[in-house]
């Protein structure tokens, strides 16, 4: 019964904050024939090898990317749709797991091909440094890969799994309030950034149930619960009274963009599903109304920001979208809104199938975007696959 209550204010919320007149949304819907051909305009055997949206936006492989194409696929499997469609399940997480020390440096754990100044503060990370985003993404995957197919290779994955965790267990590399730090190269541990960290933190939290050593289940269970309480130490309350948190403490009056915000809202989650110790302090409810905020009261887009940012308007670039349908789809309830969500994707769709970065259509009260927004991004696609695949496959 506390389950359902639970269920039911979390859709009354949602539908609350995220809803706008269906009257004023875009025409279209998403169906199976938008999975289809999302899936075929991907490569069979490297389906998270595409265009990156970084530097000169040449074509590589995103960890990212493998992983949200590993997630889609399980959840279509799941359910067993469209079971003629070959399955990309096997080459997701086979690249994933091969790739899993892509720098060379015997630490296991996932990032991005190229070189990147993260922070412009000159300390330039070299190619496929591990990145704790994209860590905790790759373990999510690992993980549903483990509990959701019978073929996976389970060994390996808590293998794999347990060593990208490691380094995280050492606490020299915390950031200063005692978080998992952005990234493991030094030079990252000096800022404290919510979205990384908070979603690692779930991930922690959810893989000690799979150890057998008690010593190494509460070494994970304890870092889990030092970033869960420093972000319920640094937590804020937006305008309508969810919880929300800056960017970093060094850029706190910046808010995370829609996708960085759902990390957060997806790590608390996980967390507390997975009966992390501080489970009672997260008000689960106040962190998920924080998605009301990304909904334009003027215009008919969903805001790649929260409203209250008043120097940036923009929509949401296709990567958050996905995140979001995929968040929003996976609650127990889902809202009415989503079905705003869905007619907001179509503006995203080419008649190829894919999906441009932001939107490709104009809405009323929109700002337009450059050239470049209508840029097909291999990892975003692979985002609104997962999106999709949550959508359309209960």
């Amino acid at each position: 019964m506390k389950l359902f209550l639970f269920s039911c204010v979390i859709c009354a919320i949602v539908a609350g904050f995220l809803y706008w007149n269906p009257n004023e949304a875009p025409d279209g819907s998403l169906n199976d024939k938008d999975y289809r051909a999302l899936h075929r305009m991907l490569d069979p055997d490297f389906p998270g090898h595409g265009k990156v949206d970084y530097g000169d936006h040449r074509e590589e492989h995103i960890a990212k990317g493998y992983a949200m194409v590993l997630k889609g696929e399980l959840n279509r499997k799941r359910v067993g749709a469209m079971p003629d469609l070959p399955y990309l399940i096997e080459p997701s997480g086979r690249w994933l797991i091969e790739n899993s020390d892509q720098d060379g440096d015997s630490v296991i754990g996932w990032g991005v091909p190229l070189s990147w100044d993260a922070f412009g503060d000159g300390s330039e990370n070299p190619a496929n440094a591990e990145y704790t985003i994209s860590t905790a993404i790759v373990i999510d995957a690992l993980l549903d890969w483990r509990g959701l197919d019978l073929a996976a290779p389970t060994d390996k994955i808590d293998e794999v799994v347990l060593a990208s965790l490691m380094p995280y267990l050492d606490d020299k590399v915390l950031s200063p309030s005692g978080m998992f730090p952005y990234s493991l190269e030094e030079a990252d541990r000096f800022y404290d950034v919510f979205n990384p960290a908070a979603y690692l933190a779930g991930q922690m939290q959810r893989f000690s149930n799979y150890v057998e050593s008690e010593k190494i289940v509460k070494r994970l269970q304890n870092e889990a619960d030092k970033t869960i309480l420093a972000l319920i130490e640094h937590r804020k309350s937006d305008t309508d009274g969810g919880w929300y948190w800056g960017y970093s403490l060094q850029e706190d009056h910046i808010p995370n963009d829609v996708a960085h915000a759902v990390y957060i809202m997806s790590g608390l989650k996980v967390y507390v599903e997975n009966d992390g110790k501080y489970s009672s302090q997260i008000d689960l409810e106040r962190v998920i109304s924080h998605l009301g905020q990304f909904r334009s009261r003027e215009t008919n887009y969903l805001l790649g920001w929260p409203r209250f940012r008043e120097d940036i308007k923009l929509p949401a670039r296709s990567y958050g979208l996905g995140m979001a349908l995929s968040f929003a789809s996976q609650l127990d309830a889902p809202p009415p809104a989503l079905l705003d969500l869905v007619r907001f994707a179509s503006l995203y769709k080419t008649k190829e199938g894919g999906y441009t970065k932001y939107p490709n259509q104009s809405v009323r009260g929109m700002p337009k975007t450059n050239s470049s927004g209508r840029m097909i991004i291999g990892e975003y696609e692979n985002y609104m696959l997962s999106g999709l695949s949550y959508y359309l496959f209960k």
